[in-house]
């Protein structure tokens, strides 16, 4: 196992959904900037210590990356509705590793999922209208 230096990774959170237009994806990028030196429980609920930027200050070809790694996961574990992907991007190898997918997502004010969805234009009582209309 090799050793990871700290500065070679972005940490990002991708949101990845299946929208009603057409089963195509909706997501959004965003790092989590944190004053800390592990993402811990303080880094993530201590209002301050982390910031998230939506939508992410990233190049296109990262984006581009972590949206169709995204896609690709989420077809092929058969994720249904609105998950979270958060990952780390190997800045020399251009490439998104999966940490970990949650299938629940945090739907408060402060969470990655109301951001993302805001960023992309909708408000979330749209959103979720169109989300339970495509269950029937």
């Amino acid at each position: 196992m090799s050793k990871i230096k700290r500065n070679e990774f972005l940490k990002m959170s991708t949101l990845a959904m299946l929208t009603p237009f057409n089963n195509n994806f909706l997501s959004g990028s965003l790092p989590a900037i944190s004053k800390k030196d592990f993402f811990d429980y303080e880094a993530k609920y201590t209002p301050g210590v982390t910031s998230e930027v939506t939508p992410a200050d990233i190049s296109g070809s990262i984006r581009e990356s972590l949206e169709t790694k995204a896609a690709y996961i989420y077809r092929h574990l058969n994720c249904r509705g609105v998950v979270r992907m958060d990952f780390i991007f190997h800045e020399e190898k251009k490439e998104p590793y999966l940490l970990e997918i949650n299938t629940v997502p945090g739907q408060s004010e402060a969470s990655i999922v109301p951001q993302q969805v805001k960023a992309n234009g909708w408000t979330l009582k749209d959103f979720y209208s169109k989300l339970i209309e495509e269950c029937f």
